[in-house]
């Protein structure tokens, strides 16, 4: 797995071959989920790493994945949600999850209904192989952070690289912040 980094200089260069297209069509979707630089920014990290196969920890409803598939039109993504047990995603019926896949992007997409705390190693490697690239933006607890962190690491391809949202000094997500804050100094 690649250290945790800072993006911000490789992030302007990569910044300017990024289709804009692609943002402009997750962001019209208006599920308000990610702000545009967000976006952006994963589209930076995509086409840097290219990886082949994408797990995303929180669907809602499937923006973040689509934009992966559109960014990448030989990515695969597996997407865990949990079904209307959450605070957060209470907001959402469970027929929405993963709802703004596009129909040329289904075919490469796979959403899993469950709790990402519950999901083993063994069974997401036997079922979808390793990845390339995990996106973590479920459970948002630094508890939750951390547990979603360590499936990521135990599934990985060596190289792979593991992306955290809602890392920012809002104060529902400061767990987030801390954890990656942490995590970085262990790493």
């Amino acid at each position: 797995m690649k250290r945790v980094q800072n993006f911000h200089v490789e992030l302007g260069v990569i910044l300017s071959s990024i289709e804009l297209r692609n943002i402009s069509v997750a962001l019209n979707f208006g599920d308000n989920m990610m702000d545009p630089i967000d976006y952006l920014s994963l589209s930076a990290l995509l086409r840097k790493y290219q990886p082949a196969s994408v797990l995303e920890i929180g669907t809602f409803r499937g923006t973040t994945s689509n934009l992966i598939l559109d960014t990448l039109p030989h990515a695969y993504v597996v997407s865990v949600s949990i079904d209307n047990s959450s605070d957060f995603n209470n907001q959402i019926r469970r027929w929405r999850i993963g709802e703004n896949i596009s129909e040329d992007n289904k075919n490469r997409f796979t959403q899993i209904i469950a709790n990402s705390h519950d999901l083993r190693q063994h069974s997401i490697i036997e079922d979808y192989g390793r990845f390339d690239m995990v996106f973590i933006d479920g459970d948002h607890t630094y508890d939750g952070v951390k547990q979603d962190t360590e499936l990521a690491e135990s599934i990985l391809h060596e190289g792979g690289v593991i992306v955290w949202h809602d890392a920012n000094p809002k104060e529902k997500y400061k767990d987030v912040e801390r954890f990656i804050s942490d995590y970085s100094k262990e790493k």
